[in-house]
């Protein structure tokens, strides 16, 4: 099972993020995951 970090944040440079934030991060999220399954199989979904 393949791991991306998609993005860091520094010690106490964020406490949260916003909806937006958390929104634009599950879209990409998804985008990756369904990619990946194009790319090298499956059908592209967590199980």
């Amino acid at each position: 099972m393949p791991v991306f970090l998609i993005t860091v944040f520094s010690k106490g440079e964020r406490a949260n993020l916003t909806a937006k934030e958390r929104n634009a991060l599950k879209a990409m999220s998804a985008s990756l995951i369904e990619e990946y399954g194009k790319r090298f199989g499956g059908t592209g979904r967590l199980k």
